[in-house]
């Protein structure tokens, strides 16, 4: 049993301050129960651990080779070019695409089964170059995506003749599987005449 005696009066001098220096530890076990018992615990307040950016970079160069009709005339053209791929992506608490596509290449008079004319009735071939940027965004990384990706070129004769130019619509396909892009594939072209 423990007794105690006032024998003189402390001018700001309490109990509890008395209670408090004499048991630290029982302070500090009061303060601890009452931060675990409160309805908004103070640890979800903590910032959450840092998830770090990974940046990847991947590049593809598709071949085009294929005859298509002149939409603007009765001739054939045998397209001969490629597109070139840049893929960026970034994955951290998001995930960001951001794709580069750049298109050369020419085509040049043929029949319908692709063979070039070359009786002397042929014209300037056609020339087409372009570069397109796109980019997409995710909450989080997805597990498996399909991406469509339309690129229009517009093909005129190297002469600088437009009577007959036309504009070429390439389709590409890309399956992303866990952020990572597979092989482009060429889905179609379609053509369409400029006037």
């Amino acid at each position: 049993m423990m007794s105690t005696r006032t024998i003189g009066t402390i001018r700001d001098f309490s109990g509890p301050a008395l209670f408090f220096r004499a048991y630290p530890s029982v302070v500090t076990g009061i303060t601890f129960a009452l931060i675990l018992s409160s309805p908004v615990a103070a640890f979800a307040q903590l910032p959450l651990p840092i998830v770090p950016t990974i940046n990847l970079r991947y590049t593809f160069s598709v071949p085009v080779v294929k005859p298509v009709v002149n939409p603007c005339s009765t001739t054939f053209v045998l397209i001969n070019g490629r597109t070139d791929l840049t893929i960026d992506t970034s994955a951290g608490t998001d995930f960001k695409m951001f794709v580069d596509y750049a298109s050369t290449g020419g085509g040049m008079d043929a029949l319908a089964d692709g063979t070039l004319i070359s009786d002397g009735t042929q014209k300037a071939g056609y020339v087409y170059s372009g570069d397109v940027k796109s980019e997409a965004g995710f909450p989080q990384k997805p597990l498996t995506f399909i991406a469509s990706i339309p690129i229009v070129d517009y093909l005129e004769r190297s002469s600088g003749g437009t009577a007959d130019a036309f504009l070429m619509s390439s389709l590409f396909e890309i399956t992303f599987t866990n952020g990572v892009p597979g092989v482009p594939v060429l889905k179609a072209i379609d053509v369409a005449c400029v006037h």
